[in-house]
């Protein structure tokens, strides 16, 4: 084996890795903002169903259906 082909094998590997965890990184950056969104989401939908009665809703859902 050529000993001057090994740490040119070990710089690609080095910088694959480093690609790689770039990339998880990145998805971790994008599941952390989605689960922001989420939690939005989920604060606002509460905000607005504090204001309403469980048994009037269920009547109108029921009428409408």
């Amino acid at each position: 084996m050529d000993t001057g082909s090994r740490p040119l094998r070990d710089t690609l590997s080095q910088l694959r890795l480093r690609e790689l965890l770039t990339g998880v990184q990145d998805r971790i950056e994008e599941i952390a903002e989605g689960r922001d969104r989420l939690e939005g989401l989920l604060d606002a939908m509460l905000v607005v169903t504090a204001g309403l009665e469980l048994d009037d809703t269920l009547r109108t859902i029921v009428r409408t259906a």
